[in-house]
């Protein structure tokens, strides 16, 4: 990853890397989703300063031999309707501590291809 990060305020984010990398930290109090494709190179995108939307939150995810790591905030609730291919999902959080708390209203949907790619879940 490259050693500068990028800070954004926006509520719809786009983000691509083809080999590379990228680093991003974004805020919004209306966040809605966005579009990641990472092709041969990695991510990795901060949302702990974000509040969802109270519409649909979907981030679209294309990882081909590449990754996305999301940190989100400690209380979203996360799911993954991605397509695997020799590629993983992980949430790192649901793993470790079960009885954490997570609200229910505050859902964001993975959704997408990944192809001897991941996707891995941190909270923040």
């Amino acid at each position: 990853m490259d050693s500068t990060i990028d800070i954004t305020e926006e509520n719809y984010m786009e983000t691509t890397v083809i080999f590379s990398g990228a680093e991003k930290q974004i805020s919004s109090y209306d966040f809605k989703g966005g579009k990641v494709t990472a092709i041969f190179g990695g991510a990795e995108i901060d949302l702990t300063n974000c509040y969802l939307s109270k519409e649909n939150n979907v981030i679209n995810i294309v990882a081909v031999c590449g990754g996305l790591t999301l940190v989100v905030p400690h209380d979203w609730n996360v799911r993954s309707e991605l397509v695997t291919i020799m590629g993983g999902f992980e949430d790192k959080a649901a793993t470790k501590n079960r009885d954490a708390y997570i609200d229910p209203a505050a859902e964001i949907v993975l959704k997408g291809t990944l192809v001897m790619g991941g996707v891995e879940i941190k909270r923040g």
